[in-house]
């Protein structure tokens, strides 16, 4: 139709007339794209229709391809494609088809969509979502070339200079959560494999972080991550409105320092091991000037919970939800006391049934639903809105506390998303929800990130109660 665009090939495994009845159809509303403040009309054609006879029981098969298909194929192929997908015949299956739906398989490698449908791929989201999109359905493969591919691409980044192909390449965490990746690879692998091959990676990332590499980010005396970028946002935290970001978290960031301290000590610990004393001896003593930094910055002894960020003389002890990461990692500078403090704090003002909120109800900055205007939505994003992919952490940080205790809290943690499999996304996880009651979901139907971390609740879960 358009001297631009490929050919369009429909095809029907029944010998069947194609009836040319060309016809447009103007002004067609998107409801969700109204909503959302984008343009929300589009022009359709309609080319016409095919007309054939069919029986009763008789089932005829489609295919509409950029090449031609042979039509005596349709129905073996749609056979064999139908036995490859899980049957969405439970919550958990359901799941774990959406999962397998973010993975794009290339001959030049494997990589994770972030969302749709609009996302692309984003290196923090890949990172963090790996592991929950992988473990519970036992997928080794797809995680195996994913972090082949990703270690590749960061391999050359540090030796040969060639760009991170990712819009958030540059942010203060992203490559951090490449230490959480291999933690869970673990379970599919050895600690010899994830020593030889990928931790020669993970030590380029913290000597870039150590010798002040990366622009508006540096390790400052105290060890810990400092991070400060003037109309830039540098966290996940990252909607930006009238070329400000909402949500200001310049300086020492909570997350960010707990994913640098789980990142040093995952990385001493295995060299201890293998015998590396050059490493170890060069980085232990950071590892532990980095957990006291964090313990003296971060704390208060009028505050349960930590700051989210502090700032010159400034702690910001706003309670957000990012300081569960601090709980919630396998190494975390905190003892178990203070892991349950800031527990307790994220559980009485956070915890939703669709994920924690971004800020609690009673703060002045609070947005209940996540509507209205792109600038509406905009300044709620990150303050109220709730997120599941913190459900994960929660979750994982509250095992790590009650052990089997938790199990029963844990599991109806994670049953309470299983009505949204018929709600925004149908059978999978919305990016966000309101952080009012119902929990409406909000922004991209089918996250990556949502769907990982929801399943690793039920990994973790399962695995603790066969321990």
């Amino acid at each position: 139709m358009y001297d631009a665009y490929p050919y369009l090939y429909m095809q029907l495994s029944k010998k069947a007339e194609y009836i040319s009845a060309p016809d447009w159809f103007y002004n067609v509303e998107y409801a969700k794209e109204k909503d959302r403040g984008y343009d929300c009309l589009e022009d359709l054609f309609v080319p016409g229709f095919f007309e054939f006879e069919i029986k009763k029981g008789e089932s005829v098969y489609l295919s509409l391809s950029l090449s031609e298909e042979a039509t005596e194929k349709l129905k073996t192929d749609f056979a064999a494609e139908i036995k490859k997908r899980t049957p969405r015949t439970n919550f958990e299956n359901c799941l774990i088809n959406s999962a397998n739906q973010f993975f794009v398989r290339k001959p030049t490698g494997t990589e994770l969509i972030a969302g749709y449908p609009w996302f692309s791929k984003r290196l923090r989201n890949t990172l963090a979502a790996l592991p929950g999109l992988t473990l519970q359905s036992n997928n080794k493969t797809d995680f195996k070339k994913t972090l082949d591919t990703i270690t590749a691409d960061l391999k050359a980044y540090y030796t040969e200079g060639q760009p991170l192909k990712f819009q958030d390449a540059c942010f203060a965490d992203s490559k951090l959560w490449y230490a959480f990746t291999l933690q869970h690879y673990l379970h599919f692998s050895s600690e010899e494999e994830v020593y030889k091959k990928y931790l020669p990676v993970l030590k380029l990332i913290l000597n870039k972080f150590k010798t002040n590499s990366c622009p508006n980010i540096h390790m400052a005396e105290n060890g810990l991550i400092h991070a400060d970028s003037t109309g830039h946002p540098l966290t996940w935290m990252d909607t930006i409105s009238n070329n400000m970001p909402v949500t200001k978290r310049p300086g020492y960031v909570v997350e960010v320092n707990a994913l640098w301290y789980n990142a040093i000590a995952f990385a001493v610990n295995l060299s201890e091991k293998f015998g590396d004393t050059k490493f170890v001896s060069t980085w232990k003593p950071i590892e532990e000037q980095v957990k006291n930094s964090f313990i003296e910055v971060f704390t208060d002894e009028n505050h349960k919970g930590l700051a989210d960020f502090v700032y010159q003389n400034h702690k910001d002890f706003t309670i957000r939800p990012n300081q569960i990461i601090a709980a919630s990692l396998e190494f975390s500078p905190l003892n178990i006391y203070q892991c349950n403090d800031l527990l307790e704090e994220v559980k009485q003002n956070l915890l939703t049934d669709k994920g924690l909120r971004t800020l609690p109800p009673n703060h002045l900055n609070y947005h209940g639903n996540c509507a209205g205007s792109a600038s509406d939505k905009e300044q709620a994003y990150h303050q109220g809105t709730a997120w599941p992919w913190l459900s994960g952490h929660f979750a994982a940080a509250y095992l790590k506390i009650h052990g089997k205790g938790g199990l029963s809290f844990v599991r109806t943690m994670y049953a309470k998303f299983e009505e949204e499999m018929k709600l925004h996304g149908i059978g999978t996880i919305s990016e966000m929800f309101d952080a009012d009651p119902p929990h409406k979901g909000r922004g991209a139907i089918s996250y990556a990130w949502s769907v990982a971390e929801i399943l690793r609740i039920k990994f973790l879960a399962d695995n603790l109660e066969k321990q």
